[in-house]
């Protein structure tokens, strides 16, 4: 699958960038810590920054995996 999207020039390979992973990991921190200050006045918010958080995450290891 993933093969198919670089050949199809969907997606592209790059080399593992620590820098970016630490700053992907410290801005979904950032988030996680948001949604649970919020999640007692407002569970909508919290929700989307959580969300943000699990993306940003993923970014992360996207960024570790190249």
């Amino acid at each position: 699958m993933i093969e198919d999207l670089e050949r199809q020039r969907l997606i592209r390979k790059l080399p593992p960038d620590p820098k970016k992973v630490a700053d992907a990991m410290a801005l979904a921190r950032r988030d996680i810590g948001t949604a649970r200050t919020l999640l007692s006045s407002d569970c909508d918010w919290a929700y989307n920054i959580a969300y943000n958080a699990v993306l940003q995450a993923g970014r992360a290891l996207m960024f570790a995996r190249g």
